[in-house]
């Protein structure tokens, strides 16, 4: 029997990779979870600040929800945990995860590892290693990472099961049962309670953006399939959107900027980017009177040429998955 490993947040995409691995394959499935409420030293100076151990804690929670209810209503499953203790200085998380899954698979007889990393996490212009070159991605050196735990003559397979197969929100919920993605981790902001359990915040603008885009399909402004692209077409005519979700707690129709429903990272990068699609995305209000980050912008200078364009276009719609 083949075996595969699955990298898994309990977010929607893994939750969606799981799903899907498990209803249409025989493999035995082990899903390997990093809960990252406990860090390097290294960690800690640098990311943590950002990444609180509550929202980690709350990921870890809803991983073993998703594992239970798989087992109780698919087929068998089991799930580790790792740590980011290991984390070296050079490397990013990516890798660090990459080398670890690999280093797994690699002792204990998997076929294959398969990850749940969109595009935005690996291949959007803020993350390439290279500023003068924005054909070079991180996604190489992840998969050099990867490649460095497995033995001569050893082939394991690292597959990114969302990028290659283009999946976009609307469609990763959609094939979900609902009981299944009631309980994956939606939320960056986790209220605990006092029995010590999380629930979401009803706040923030991950939550908001699912709410969103589910809206806009169930709406008929667009289709599950067409959803990433009629986002970006129709930035500058419908800058803000009006859609169901809460008001202190309250379900009330909202008004939110697009771009607010964005992360931070990828608005300046549309910014920067909007005469890539014939749009002024300044006017939408983001950017108009922030200068962009020395980085940012030199790496979206020193590109030309059709072949980053079709790529971003693509990075794009996969970051709106």
């Amino acid at each position: 029997m083949a075996k595969t490993l699955i990298e898994f947040s309990g977010g929607l995409s893994s939750t969606y990779v799981l799903h899907d691995v498990l209803a249409n394959t025989d493999d035995e499935v082990v899903c390997i979870h990093f809960d990252h409420s406990y860090h390097s030293d290294r960690w800690q100076r640098t990311v943590n600040a950002q990444l609180r151990p509550e929202l980690h804690l709350y990921q870890t929670e809803r991983c073993r929800k998703i594992i239970k209810w798989c087992n109780d209503n698919i087929r068998s499953v089991t799930m580790i945990t790792r740590t980011a203790a290991g984390l070296n200085e050079t490397e990013t998380i990516p890798e660090y995860r990459a080398r670890t899954c690999a280093k797994y698979a690699n002792d204990n007889g998997f076929n294959r590892v398969v990850n749940g990393l969109n595009s935005r996490r690996v291949d959007i212009p803020w993350r390439l290693t290279d500023m003068t070159n924005a054909s070079q991605s991180i996604m190489p050196s992840v998969n050099a990472a990867f490649s460095s735990q497995i033995d001569a003559g050893n082939s394991i397979a690292y597959e990114y099961h969302i990028v290659d197969n283009n999946v976009n929100v609307v469609q990763k919920i959609n094939a979900l049962p609902s009981a299944l993605y009631d309980i994956v981790a939606k939320c960056v902001n986790p209220v605990r309670a006092a029995n010590g359990h999380y629930s979401i915040c009803k706040t923030c603008d991950k939550e908001a953006w699912v709410a969103f885009a589910v809206n806009a399909v169930d709406s008929g402004l667009t289709t599950a399939d067409n959803f990433p692209t009629w986002f970006v077409s129709d930035l500058d005519d419908n800058p803000n959107v009006t859609f169901p979700f809460y008001n202190d707690g309250t379900p009330v129709n909202v008004t939110v900027r697009k771009f607010d429903l964005i992360n931070n990272q990828v608005r300046r990068e549309i910014d920067l980017s909007s005469s890539t699609f014939s749009i002024s995305a300044n006017s939408a209000g983001y950017l108009a009177s922030v200068s962009p980050s020395s980085n940012s912008y030199q790496r979206w200078n020193d590109v030309s040429g059709t072949e980053f364009v079709s790529k971003y276009i693509k990075v794009l719609d996969d970051y709106l998955a």
